[in-house]
């Protein structure tokens, strides 16, 4: 379980920085983009999804707005739903934080032999796959 969050600490500590400095996002912003990008999740939606709270994500997207990255509006079928649009300028922004982002990623994985990236890589997709173990009592 360690290895998991140090692996978590050190893609905050040292990715997030560059990702900050180079494009004046954070980490989660970049994943925050992302979904509004390939999706049509409601603010809620993608809440749930990050496992955060609707209130920090509310926050994200009223800077991610705010520096004309995104759009909020109505949903036309439903005046209680919000849409989320990523504006020609987010989408300039989360190609070059994603090709930014890849970059630091691949640097940190490089210091593993091949065969030990490919069974990490392999062992993780198997993790995110994996359906969810019934909980055990205490």
């Amino acid at each position: 379980m360690h290895s998991f969050w140090r692996l978590r600490q050190v893609l905050i500590e040292r990715v997030s920085p560059v990702l900050k400095e180079l494009h004046g996002l954070e980490l989660p912003e970049v994943f925050l983009l992302e979904y509004i990008g390939k999706s049509d999740f409601s603010p809620s939606e993608i809440a749930v999804r990050m496992r955060l709270p609707a209130h920090a994500i509310s926050r994200r997207l009223d800077v991610l707005e705010k520096r004309l990255l995104i759009v909020r509006s109505l949903d036309a079928s439903d005046a209680r739903r919000r849409v989320l649009t990523l504006t020609p300028a987010g989408e300039g922004v989360l190609k070059e934080a994603a090709v930014t982002l890849e970059a630091q990623v691949t640097a940190l994985l490089s210091t593993l032999e091949p065969e030990t990236l490919d069974a990490m890589l392999g062992a993780m997709e198997r993790v995110a796959q994996a359906p969810i173990p019934c909980k055990e009592t205490v």
